[in-house]
């Protein structure tokens, strides 16, 4: 009896170690920096992740008063996710947004501030061509968002099962035992 108790606090203790695979996806690098100044106003960015992301991750960019800056070449390759502005940024501090879902499933979120400070400045467009681009990027991306209905499970949810596959072996072994 010691013995089987021992084997089972052994396979509990391991499935309960944090492992790789119950680990989310992280930011580790962003290109600008976060809190960092740009002197191009034509701005590349390119955020590193480390682990493997899907292909409907998206980065979205404002300026200081929520006016959303249109991106171009969007995509990812393995653990990044690139893109670039549209047209010349004006000067200012803008929020960059990123949404990603890794390796695991998990749809993991993020933002840091960056500043463009370049020598030629760029005239803004009017707020109202700014807000009609704004509207079409953000119904865009709900479109790409919604097609994303896959269940995803919580590696937690895989651990509670195997646990209670490993109690019902258990009990059947031991209900056995008992009976001879």
């Amino acid at each position: 009896m010691k013995k089987w108790m021992t084997a089972l606090l052994i396979v509990v203790m391991v499935m309960i170690s944090p492992q790789k695979s119950f680990a989310h996806s992280g930011l580790e690098k962003s290109e600008p920096a976060a809190d960092s100044t740009v002197t191009d106003n034509m701005v590349k960015f390119k955020l590193t992740f480390n682990t493997e992301i899907e292909d409907l991750s998206r980065i979205r960019v404002t300026d200081d008063k929520g006016v959303e800056v249109s991106l171009m070449q969007m995509g990812t390759k393995a653990n990044e996710l690139v893109g670039e502005s549209e047209t010349p940024m004006p000067n200012g501090t803008y929020n960059v947004y990123w949404k990603i879902i890794g390796e695991d499933s998990h749809v993991v979120q993020g933002s840091y501030k960056f500043t463009v400070k370049a020598e030629e400045t760029v005239e803004q467009q009017p707020p109202a061509a700014e807000e009609k681009k704004a509207e079409k990027t953000v119904k865009s991306d709900e479109r790409a968002e919604n097609k994303n209905t896959g269940l995803v499970l919580s590696p937690f949810f895989y651990a509670f099962l195997a646990l209670a596959a490993l109690a019902v072996l258990l009990g059947l072994i031991l209900g056995k035992r008992r009976k001879k």
